[in-house]
């Protein structure tokens, strides 16, 4: 897939991570997600449960952006 659904929204994005810790911030550019985490432990959280997983019918892949805790979801 590679992409986010064209109808997701950051909100939908930040609702999804909060399950697994404090969002710092969310944004969704050319239907790619980004996602910042509060600590380095929240987003290995995430990144463990949410990599592959399906996401408003498609499968995403999480993965490290840089060392600011943020996540970059395809």
């Amino acid at each position: 897939m590679g992409r986010l659904p064209d109808e997701a929204q950051a909100q939908d994005l930040r609702r999804l991570f909060e399950q697994y810790g404090v969002v710092t911030e969310c944004d969704i550019l050319n239907r790619y997600g980004f996602v910042h985490m509060k600590t380095e432990e929240m987003a290995l959280r995430a990144i463990k449960e949410l990599n592959n997983a399906e996401f408003m019918g498609v499968q995403i892949s999480v993965e490290v952006l840089n060392l600011n805790y943020s996540l970059f979801i395809m």
